[in-house]
């Protein structure tokens, strides 16, 4: 998104001048994303605190135990894997867009 907003702002940008990343830290993600290494870029790009636990439940499709992945990560800290399994104080979720490929 934030790709079109500089390169196309002239079809992007047209309503709202504000960049999409602004806007990054008012979104929770979920950690079931199926890989370590994307777990990791999501980290990297949004940070821990908007990273929140994920599970498929009651479909057995990702994780047997919601977490494993989170703990198989090195380049986070133990407070951020902790604080991502447990929770923290946020606001109420809303899930905009789930797992659309489930059907």
């Amino acid at each position: 998104i934030e790709q079109g907003f500089l390169q196309r702002p002239d079809i992007c940008a047209v309503d709202n001048t504000n960049n999409p990343r602004k806007y990054i830290d008012k979104f929770y993600i979920d950690s079931l994303v199926h890989s370590s290494d994307s777990l990791k870029f999501l980290i990297d790009t949004v940070g821990p605190s908007q990273i929140a636990l994920g599970t498929d439940y009651p479909f057995p499709l990702g994780e047997t135990t919601p977490g494993n992945i989170i703990d198989t990560l090195e380049s986070i800290t133990k407070k951020d894997k902790e604080d991502i399994k447990k929770g923290v104080d946020r606001p109420p979720v809303v899930t905009v867009m789930g797992h659309v490929d489930h059907g």
